[in-house]
């Protein structure tokens, strides 16, 4: 290697401010995350050259025999050592210094070249290499990697030789845009190791199959491509021959792999190998053959990698060049299947693996395929649903063969079935540490398409006898924009990530404060570096060599680090405005603002210690609401990844805040918390709001009624039932928090003198087609019926609400002739009619299935929907005074309804 100073060629055109090369610069700019002061630990040789710009010739600096372009640009007026540095003027145009050459590098060898910069505005100062023979090599950044105590900031660019195309020599120089003064001082280069070629040479895989096998094949093919997905079976499995690049030759058995068509595209088909007479391939005895496009080619390999590096059980995973009867069929990705060498291989004793049967699911898709011809998201049969899904064992023939191993079997499923009925808590059936960093690699590198129920699988461990996640399948397709995470409205009762385990998990404490403790350790920013410099010759290895075949893939590792960076920037709430405190009647509410679950330890008039402690209180995170935000912000079209955001995931994103009351003087000033999972104690300054308003504190005590002023009705335990037949209401009747209120078909229910039905908790009314309920006045004066806060869902069906007007005691006035209020409702075939309210129905912050229902002859609206959330279908609107249909903050999936004769606006 020879060092020379000419000056870096190609610099008329403008540099790409944000380019950054990708070959064996992938993950630079995740040192952009490491704290202030925090040395790298690469291994290095001595300093190959420096240059201080202490000593000048004419337009060179001089460092004993090298020199470097740029000693026109010297300057006193700073220094990070010595008396001197590179001094770019601020006139708008692009200058260059400190340039010299590498002459005769050779490929795989690394380097490590720095330089300090000041008055660093805007990304302005860069530092760079480029290849001089057209190679098209390039690496640059402007990523500071620490800040010294005054102001100067290191940057540096790690890069190797590629063994492709590689340059013979290279330039190496700093330079500016002109938009700002920026000084560059102490540009040095360091020799790293180097890496092996062997590291870089594909190997392969060869797959014999004589003509029936190959024919075979074909034809379950070309029946999938009919149908529309693959559906396997026994009969499917043909004879074939495999020889690994040793030259040993195994027998086998392979049919076709995947479920839909990416798998069978063109002459890319995967495959299932599976070898006989207890042959191993890489320790394997059952695997998988796919295009690594199937799983976004080097994310899927990272995501294992990490899993691993956390202990979390994960198939093997890596690539082959597949060769079928002598031809190559390019790149393949290999992955393990789940046998018990999977378990072992991860030091781990034998035991049953689970999973929740997607039989049903895959039967589901091709019959809607085969009856309409495609697969319509949302609307699948029952036999698709998580909750319907049988728990199912791998290689359940030979766990029922082996007493023990059945014995594990037999008592993972009814763990693993209890979980999702609710009556296991996560904590008694999964090891919780493992199943954190399980959710969390998917969260820190974006792969969510594993979340699904139907792609989870859990090995029984018999030694804790709790479950572990196995984890596989990360990506379908390259990671989408994301805007929150897995943990974000942790434990807020209407917050739902969608159907499966995740939602059930995000309603534990226990679980949550293990992910959470687990987020903030692994994505600080020296923990994800040291992580990625493991991982780094290995992936760039694998990356030059699936690029030979598919060359558009060229992935930013800085972006995976911005992942990371995402994640842990919304760890911490903000501690002035976390946290709202409101007072009625001298109790204080506290509500949670942070997306994520905090726990209130005390209080206090200063934030120098607390004034006295309260018993640990865990505020639920805030629901995530930002749609609403986003639909009135972007004006292009949202790149929403599937239209099952519509109705899975945009309607989750709107909640109520959770209120919890503790005990907290006016006078204190400071409240002292937690993020659960973690032990820091956080002080914010109460931010004390406003007295609740009328609906939330109504006016006066609202008395439970009692049997003796409703004999019509039977009470029992918890329950009170108005049977068939007519009943006549002079005062209310009041339904108190953790007593239902039943219906029963063929009740006709009169409010008079001024009467309501006001419950704090769940109604069921489900009247027939023969048998329907009326809920009336006949004096004209019954105020209808107000449902707040139940707990659990309000059923009507076939109820009419007739002749009435809202609830209003003194100061305290409502709009609805019936009212939900934080209280989640279906209603399917009532009718609301002739009613003298504002609203014939309010439903407020609540969570609606409304079909089927008739609003016809109100004096105003037919029906007002403020900040709820749900689905509207085949309602009629008919001759409301004002609007048929009011929306307000609301998210509402409308289907099939009516609108005649409305006064105002409709939608």
């Amino acid at each position: 290697m020879r060092l020379s100073s000419q000056h870096p060629r190609h610099f008329r055109r403008e540099r790409r401010w944000l380019g950054v090369g990708l070959l064996g610069l992938a993950g630079l700019l995740l040192f952009a995350l490491w704290p202030s002061g925090t040395p790298t630990s690469y291994s290095t040789s001595a300093v190959d050259l420096v240059c201080d710009a202490e000593r000048v010739r004419g337009d060179y600096f001089y460092n004993k025999e090298h020199k470097f372009a740029g000693g026109n640009y010297r300057s006193t007026q700073q220094a990070r050592s010595g008396k001197a540095s590179l001094l770019f003027p601020a006139d708008g145009q692009t200058h260059f210094g400190f340039s010299t050459q590498l002459k005769n590098v050779a490929p795989g060898q690394r380097y490590e070249l720095r330089v300090w910069s000041f008055n660093n505005q805007n990304g302005a100062a860069r530092l760079a290499v480029q290849g001089q023979n057209p190679t098209g090599f390039y690496q640059e950044t402007y990523a500071a990697e620490q800040t010294d105590e005054r102001g100067w900031q290191e940057h540096v660019l790690r890069f190797h030789i590629p063994f492709r195309a590689a340059p013979q020599d290279l330039n190496l120089y700093v330079y500016s845009n002109g938009q700002a003064e920026v000084y560059f001082d102490d540009f040095q280069l360091r020799t790293l190791e180097r890496w092996a070629a062997e590291d870089f040479t594909p190997r392969r895989l060869y797959l014999e199959l004589d003509a029936k096998a190959l024919q075979q094949l074909e034809n379950k093919r070309l029946a999938a491509l009919r149908k529309g997905l693959l559906q396997t079976a026994d009969e499917d499995w043909v004879k074939a021959q495999m020889r690994v690049d040793s030259g040993q030759t195994l027998a086998a058995k392979v049919r076709l792999k995947g479920d839909w068509l990416d798998h069978l595209r063109g002459d890319k088909w995967s495959f299932r190998v599976a070898l006989k007479e207890e042959q191993t391939w890489r320790g394997m005895t059952t695997f998988s053959l796919h295009t690594p496009a199937a799983r976004y080619f080097l994310h899927e390999w990272l995501l294992h990698q990490w899993w691993e590096a956390q202990d979390v059980l994960t198939t093997r995973y890596d690539f082959v060049e597949l060769m079928v009867n002598g031809t190559s069929k390019g790149i393949y990705a290999y992955e393990e299947h789940f046998e018990k060498q999977l378990v072992e291989s991860r030091q781990r004793r034998e035991g049953p693996i689970l999973k929740y049967d997607e039989d049903g699911f895959w039967a589901g898709n091709a019959r809607q395929l085969a009856h309409h011809g495609f697969v319509r998201p949302g609307s699948g049969h029952r036999s698709q649903a998580w909750e319907n899904a049988p728990v199912a064992t791998f290689n359940a023939a030979e766990l029922a063969a082996d007493t023990l191993q059945n014995a594990y079997a037999q008592r993972a499923k009814a763990m693993l079935a209890s979980f999702r009925d609710g009556t296991a808590k996560p904590a008694e059936v999964f090891d919780l540490p493992l199943l954190a960093r399980f959710y969390l690699g998917c969260d820190l590198l974006n792969a969510y398409h594993g979340l699904t129920w139907h792609n989870q699988r859990f090995y029984y461990n018999p030694i804790t006898a709790l479950l572990e996640p196995i984890g596989f399948d990360g990506f379908a397709d390259r990671p989408s924009e994301r805007y929150h995470f897995l943990a974000e409205g942790a434990l807020h009762p209407q917050q739902q990530f969608s159907a499966g385990l995740p939602a059930q998990l995000l309603q534990d404490s226990t679980f949550i404060a293990e992910y959470l403790a687990a987020a903030w350790e692994l994505s600080q920013p020296a923990n994800w570096t040291a992580f990625w410099q493991n991982q780094e010759a290995a992936w760039t290895a694998r990356l030059q060599w699936l690029q030979l075949e598919f060359p558009d893939y060229r992935p930013a590792v800085e972006t995976m680090a911005a992942e990371v960076a995402f994640v842990r920037s919304h760890l911490l709430p903000f501690a002035p405005t976390s946290i709202r405190a409101q007072r009625h009647n001298g109790a204080t509410s506290l509500s949670n603002t942070h997306t994520l679950p905090i726990i209130i330890q005390g209080y206090g008039r200063t934030d120098k210690g607390m004034d006295a402690s309260v018993i640990p209180t865990i505020l639920p995170a805030a629901p995530l609401r930002r749609l609403d935000q986003r639909l009135r912000q972007e004006t292009t079209p949202l790149n929403f990844q599937s239209i099952n955001f519509w109705e899975e995931q945009a309607l989750a994103e709107q909640g109520v805040t959770a209120v919890r009351n503790l005990n907290i003087p006016r006078s204190s000033r400071y409240l002292y918390y937690q993020l659960l999972g973690l032990d820091s104690t956080l002080v914010g300054q109460i931010n004390w709001q406003a007295e609740a308003d009328v609906l939330l504190s109504p006016s006066g005590e609202l008395l439970a009624s009692k049997p003796q002023d409703f004999p019509t009705l039977q009470w029992q335990n918890q329950l009170i039932h108005i049977p068939e037949g007519t009943h006549v209401f002079e005062q209310d009747l009041i339904v108190p928090p953790g007593t239902r209120l039943q219906i029963a078909a063929g009740a006709t229910i009169y409010l008079e003198q001024n009467s309501a039905i006001y419950c704090r908790a769940a109604v069921q009314a489900v009247g027939t087609e023969e048998a329907p309920i009326l809920i009336s006045s006949q004096d004209g004066t019954g105020q209808g019926l107000v449902v707040q806060r139940a707990p659990t869902t309000s059923l009507l069906h076939r109820v009419a609400f007739r002749n009435l007007s809202a609830w209003q005691r003194r100061d305290w006035q409502l709009t609805g002739a019936v009212t939900f209020y934080e209280s989640s409702v279906s209603m399917d075939h009532c009718l609301f009619a002739d009613n003298k309210s504002e609203d014939a129905l309010n439903t407020i912050r609540s969570e609606i299935a409304i079909s089927n229902c008739v609003f016809s002859q109100t004096a105003s609206d037919g029906f007002d929907s403020d900040f709820c959330k749900g689905t509207l279908t085949g309602c009629v609107f008919r001759n409301t005074g004002n609007d048929g249909l009011d929306i307000s903050g609301s998210i509402l999936t409308a289907r099939d309804c009516q609108f005649q004769g409305c006064g105002d606006k409709r939608p």
